[in-house]
């Protein structure tokens, strides 16, 4: 079940303007409508809508969390959110120095605690833009605030947020051509400003589906999800799906959820990161929220602060499962016994669990060191894929009432039909490919050309803009002021083919905004500099 407690009514109030204090974060919201997913992003570290809980600021409606096919009225994603975890150098209450370990979470998916939050309004957080895609939103927020009108300590241990110091800017990329428009590629482009070296970085992805159509009830449509890992590519994909595509009288109609979506990691900037797969059910009464979990690493803590074996309550515990180094096994084996395989047992409703149930996964990837003045990128890809489900009778026949039989699950497992939900992870992969390698003389070669975003942004002083160049030929880079005066050109010439950027020092111009325009042959690009001292 679903929670809602203070934190929660207070974030929705915030989103939707209802709270009118000083200094409050000018929280926004954008909906991607060009592509065949209706997907929601913020600017505070959140995915999706919680269930339509803001407004959609183009139409005036509950905004969609990912809605699959556009237009079908079928939702795919309750809240998505980044989830940040690292240890960090501190000491103890003798003086003695230790380690501790730090989390900072868009959302836990529990006690809805949200640690991360844009500036107030009056700097520039939030976007849209078209630099490489089609649809594009930029969002900028941290983790830095402690304002205890929003703030909320986790109830489990009342331990207040403590900021890891990080920045974050997100890139969210749609497209509307066939191929590229069921997925979102998204870069996390994180900035340690707080000073402090972090250690053994954890970068994940919060998933809660809640797949249904809006003619069925939510919170009967949240549980009978199944969620699983396939392993593909370098890094594999967690994936959610309804667990039988609700067929009506034998038969999938235009308002079955027969799809399924999930969370792709493409790269980081630090090579040979590892994956983590976590999936668990939260639930109120602690002997049944669970999770898989290696005995090996319950030995080590044990049930979690909110006293299950699933949610992982307060900082310590979401680092734990960020860090575990597990790839937990599909949530359809889940009544089956896996302690000889060095798992810890099974729950009581083990079968109602293994034949659906409202599911949520983290799939995480480090460790990264991020030393203080360091920017790291991570990027990932949301993807969908139609027609999961072929055969209307393969839950009935092989799944429910059978979740204590490994051949029949293994017969409804191959009876999903997966192929199109991977074709777009390989478009997801081929993207991603495309933008960092290089051709023998190490020189990036783009499809089109484009300037991306100067980063930082906002910046004090300087600040770095980088281009692609689809040819090689002039490119001339200048900024101008608000009034569209030239006030500095920072390359005027040829370039080969590639990847280039260059440095604009501003320490003579005063705060303000200004633009930076790309020209090269036919093609002009132009992108919205802040300039705060």
């Amino acid at each position: 079940m679903k929670k809602t407690l203070p934190a929660l009514l207070l974030m929705i109030a915030i989103t939707a303007g209802y709270v009118s204090a000083q200094n409050l974060p000018d929280v926004q919201v954008g909906v991607h409508h060009d592509s065949n997913i209706e997907f929601t992003v913020t600017n505070f570290g959140i995915l999706g809508s919680m269930g339509g809980s803001y407004s959609d600021p183009e139409t005036g409606f509950p905004a969609p969390g990912a809605e699959f096919p556009a237009g079908s009225d079928i939702e795919y994603l309750f809240v998505g959110a980044l989830w940040i975890g690292a240890a960090v150098d501190t000491v103890d209450e003798n003086g003695n120095p230790v380690l501790d370990t730090l989390v900072s979470v868009g959302n836990d998916g529990w006690w809805n605690i949200a640690e991360l939050w844009p500036p107030p309004e009056g700097e520039e957080s939030f976007w849209e833009d078209q630099v490489i895609g089609d649809e594009e939103f930029f969002a900028i927020y941290s983790d830095t605030s402690t304002d205890p009108r929003y703030m909320l300590p986790d109830p489990t241990d009342n331990r207040p947020h403590i900021p890891l110091g990080l920045k974050i800017t997100q890139n969210s990329i749609g497209w509307s051509s066939e191929g590229m428009d069921q997925l979102f590629v998204i870069n996390y482009v994180l900035e340690n400003i707080g000073g402090r070296y972090l250690h053994d970085a954890w970068i994940a992805i919060y998933y809660d589906s809640d797949v249904f159509h809006a003619s069925e009830n939510p919170n009967q449509g949240a549980q009978d999800d199944l969620c699983g890992f396939i392993q593909h590519g370098d890094y594999g994909i967690g994936w959610i799906a309804d667990n039988d595509g609700q067929p009506e009288d034998g038969d999938f109609t235009s308002i079955s959820p027969r799809g399924a979506t999930g969370i792709i990691p493409l790269g980081a900037s630090q090579p040979g990161l590892q994956i983590n797969f976590n999936w668990w059910i939260s639930n109120v009464n602690t002997e049944y929220d669970w999770g898989p979990q290696l005995q090996s690493n319950f030995d080590i803590w044990g049930v979690f602060p909110c006293g299950g074996r699933g949610t992982p309550c307060g900082d310590k515990a979401k680092y734990q499962i960020m860090s575990n180094g597990e790839h937990d096994y599909g949530q359809i084996w889940s009544a089956l016994d896996h302690t000889g395989e060095g798992w810890i047992p099974g729950v009581p409703n083990a079968e109602n669990i293994a034949d659906g149930y409202d599911a949520r996964f983290l799939i995480s990837f480090g460790p990264l060191e991020i030393a203080p003045g360091a920017v790291e990128t991570v990027t990932v890809a949301l993807i969908g894929g139609n027609n999961i489900h072929v055969d209307p009778e393969n839950f009935s026949q092989r799944l429910e009432n059978h979740t204590d039989d490994s051949l029949s699950i293994a017969e409804y497992y191959a009876n999903l039909d997966f192929s199109e939900f991977l074709e777009v992870a390989d478009a997801a992969i081929n993207f991603y490919e495309s933008q960092t390698s290089a051709d023998d003389n190490g020189i990036a070669l783009p499809e089109k050309t484009t300037l991306m975003q100067n980063y930082p942004n906002p910046f004090n002083a300087e600040t770095i803009i980088k281009y692609r160049l689809a040819q090689t030929g002039n490119a001339r880079i200048a900024v101008y002021n608000i009034i569209g005066q030239q006030v500095a050109l920072l390359h005027d010439g040829i370039k080969q083919a590639g990847e280039h950027s260059v440095r604009w020092n501003a320490d003579d111009f005063p705060s303000g905004i200004y633009f930076a325009r790309l020209i090269s042959g036919d093609v002009s690009r132009s992108v919205k500099l802040i300039l705060l001292k």
